[in-house]
């Protein structure tokens, strides 16, 4: 029996990505990899045979990371966008610390793929930026949180909005139940078991 062939990427599209200076991976909607400029290449240290056609998560993330990198495509592929930080392959020099930015790409209303950016989250103007990108999304949430006015609404808003504004892949709440009891009342994310 033969491998499958990988997918391919349109050739427009790759014309675009190979022009950016920031390392872009182009994955399809089953989370392999199509395509990765030049400076994702050099960015992950390793070869466009090595990384079309196979699982994002398994090419990219260190062992440790593929669960929690899964939970980010999986949100990501049912349509919305994901930026934070997680470990990735070939970055010894940065200890792993790469600011990552996921976004879903739509064709004709359904999501087709996904565009990851990927760049080191130690300098400090980018560092800087995304941390005020997201001081702003969470005063934004601490007004929703304001207008909260039960328990419901101030789970939804923890679990769910807060979770994305802060780039956390899992989320709980819990409220106190007496002096040694807490009871979880919201919980997005993790690993069933």
């Amino acid at each position: 029996m033969c491998p499958p062939t990988p997918p391919t990427a349109d050739a427009r599209d790759v014309r675009l990505l190979d022009a950016l200076r920031v390392a872009a991976v182009l994955l399809d909607a089953e989370r392999r990899v199509l395509h990765a400029n030049p400076a994702a290449l050099e960015f992950f240290a390793t070869t466009r045979e090595r990384l079309v056609g196979r699982s994002a998560a398994e090419a990219l993330f260190e062992p440790s990371e593929q669960g929690p990198a899964e939970e980010v495509l999986t949100k990501v592929l049912a349509g919305t966008r994901w930026e934070g930080e997680l470990p990735v392959t070939g970055r010894e020099d940065t200890a792993g610390r790469t600011h990552l930015s996921i976004t879903a790409l739509h064709v004709q209303g359904h999501v087709d793929g996904a565009l990851l950016l990927a760049e080191d989250a130690g300098s400090s103007r980018g560092r800087a930026q995304r941390l005020a990108e997201r001081l702003t999304r969470l005063a934004r949430v601490t007004a929703e949180l304001l207008t909260a006015d039960d328990v419901p609404a101030v789970t939804q808003i923890v679990i769910e909005h807060i979770a994305d504004a802060a780039g956390a892949t899992v989320a709980s709440l819990s409220v106190p139940v007496d002096d040694t009891t807490l009871r979880l009342v919201g919980l997005r994310g993790g690993r069933e078991g």
